[in-house]
């Protein structure tokens, strides 16, 4: 029995391969039936050899030469091998060893070497040939020309692969795609104008409270039977504009569910046209938003609660502030003190004030804590003088460039006592002995902030005046109300009269 190693594509043992005498292209056939076989197999563009048991060629065809570009004798014994590549060598020398040895025919591929250099596939065909005792004693086969084919084979594994690859992907993506829609509850569907019918994917069905049908078709009435009526006109209306010429659309809307439920969507779509622009079908989603409008409703809920309590608060703090006023105005009754007086006069102007800014606000329905400071300030300066002007020619020039300006009653309680303070002394010191004149209240937005100019034509102040080191008790209210909420207060030099700045950074609550 011969040795696995010198069975066909694989190297012999050293030594064992031997020229035979006879041996070559015609292997020694003289007579003319054997060169008629010999020149036919010859002409064959199969590659024909015999080899002995121990893997040495003894006849190879000239089929072999020409592919080849070696001699004959280059190809004899292991000669052969040396235009098969390396690797398939050894690839599988147990099946052909034991196949051959049990009197079987083997196939395998090799790749051979051509005269150019390149390396092609070919499918080898071996039959064994067995002495009168069963034992191989070689074998003859032929190599086909097969590259074509294998790398066909190869670019469509390859293909095949690339396709089950994407369809991998495909499957992925449509999965997150399903678990997606289905976390957001949001409905998927493909409608056709044109036959009335819809298809849905499972949420649109749970959406609805129905149960999917097998296809996921239905009649695209199904659906608007499930609208809000309140709702149907609205969506004719948008669906129709879509349809028409502006392609998308978007909607909340109400559904009523299977069971009788309410149901919110937000719904949005998409017409698809073909080439020539007419309607071809309408895709959409409608996303389940019934919490969302759940916690909005809570949420305006929880807002109108909180505006009704600050409203009243509002008008409490409003009634307590003119009971304090009235205490203060029952006491000045029995004080008989000049400078007792002066300051419980003063002290009940300041809670008038505070009274004053919460009525407006009560009677204004600022609920959400801002204040519309224009009027405000412009009926705050007309009480101011209504109150102290005692019959003089004291006129208001009030301006303010936005009407619509906004304050947070935070701000507007310490502003609008620092100006009160600074009209009333307008009043009671710029214009002595019955005199009369003009006071300026301007109102400006500087940059995102705000500036407010009280002004007058009266006498004036003293060089160097500082309201910070006033002697007088208004005026260091002021600069302490002012700096309360991060402004600053300045005196600005005039020729006649007295004029003060008061800078908020960014009060504004447009």
């Amino acid at each position: 029995m011969p040795d696995p190693a010198s069975l066909p594509g694989h190297p012999p043992v050293p030594g064992a391969c031997r020229q035979e005498d006879g041996a070559g292209a015609a292997g020694g056939a003289d007579d003319a039936g054997n060169g008629r076989c010999q020149a036919l197999i010859d002409a064959l563009p199969n590659l024909a050899f015999e080899s002995r048991a121990d893997g040495c060629r003894q006849w190879s065809s000239a089929a072999w030469a020409r592919y080849t570009g070696l001699g004959v004798q280059e190809l004899a014994g292991a000669g052969w091998q040396q235009v098969v590549h390396p690797q398939d060598l050894l690839s599988d020398r147990p099946a052909w060893a034991q196949r051959l040895r049990a009197g079987a025919p083997y196939s395998t591929r090799r790749r051979l070497r051509r005269h150019d250099g390149q390396w092609r596939w070919h499918l080898f065909h071996v039959l064994p040939r067995l002495g009168a005792g069963g034992e191989l004693t070689g074998w003859v086969g032929s190599a086909t020309d097969v590259d074509e084919m294998v790398r066909a084979e190869e670019e469509r594994e390859a293909a095949l692969a690339e396709l089950q690859e994407r369809t991998r992907q495909r499957d992925q993506a449509q999965l997150r795609l399903d678990m997606a829609l289905a976390a957001g509850r949001m409905g998927v569907w493909d409608w056709t104008p044109a036959t009335g019918r819809s298809h849905w994917n499972r949420q649109m069905f749970e959406l609805l409270g129905l149960v999917p049908s097998a296809d996921g078709e239905v009649p695209t009435d199904l659906f608007f039977s499930h609208v809000h009526p309140g709702d149907r006109a609205a969506l004719d209306a948008v669906l129709g504009r879509a349809l028409a010429g502006s392609d998308a659309f978007e909607m909340d809307m109400r559904l009523v569910r299977a069971d009788g439920g309410p149901c919110w969507v937000l719904g949005r779509g998409q017409v698809v046209r073909d080439a020539r622009g007419a309607v071809e079908r309408m895709v959409g989603v409608n996303l389940d938003i019934t919490a969302l409008k759940q916690a909005q409703a809570e949420l305006a809920e929880t807002v109108r609660a909180k505006d009704v309590l600050l409203y009243e608060v509002h008008h409490r703090v409003k009634n307590n502030l003119q009971i304090i006023s009235s205490l203060l105005s029952l006491q000045l009754r029995s004080v008989r003190d000049a400078d007792a007086r002066r300051a419980i006069t003063e002290a009940a102007a300041r809670v008038g004030v505070m009274a004053r800014l919460h009525l407006a606000l009560y009677q204004s329905g600022g609920q959400h804590g801002a204040l519309a400071l224009a009027p405000w300030l412009r009926r705050l300066a007309q009480d101011t003088l209504a109150l102290l002007d005692e019959g003089r020619p004291i006129v208001l020039d009030f301006q303010a460039d936005d009407e619509a300006l906004a304050l947070g009653v935070d701000l507007a309680v310490p502003l609008s006592l620092a100006l009160s303070e600074l009209l009333t002394n307008a009043v009671k010191y710029a214009f002595p002995a019955g005199a009369g004149g003009t006071v300026r209240l301007h109102l400006r937005r500087q940059g995102e902030g705000l500036s407010v100019l009280v002004a007058d034509d009266g006498v004036g102040l003293a060089p160097g005046f500082d309201p910070a080191a006033s002697a007088g008790l208004g005026l260091r209210i002021v600069d302490a109300l002012v700096r309360q909420v991060d402004g600053h207060i300045e005196v600005l030099q005039r020729r006649g009269g007295a004029a003060f700045r008061i800078g908020l950074p960014a009060p504004a609550l447009d």
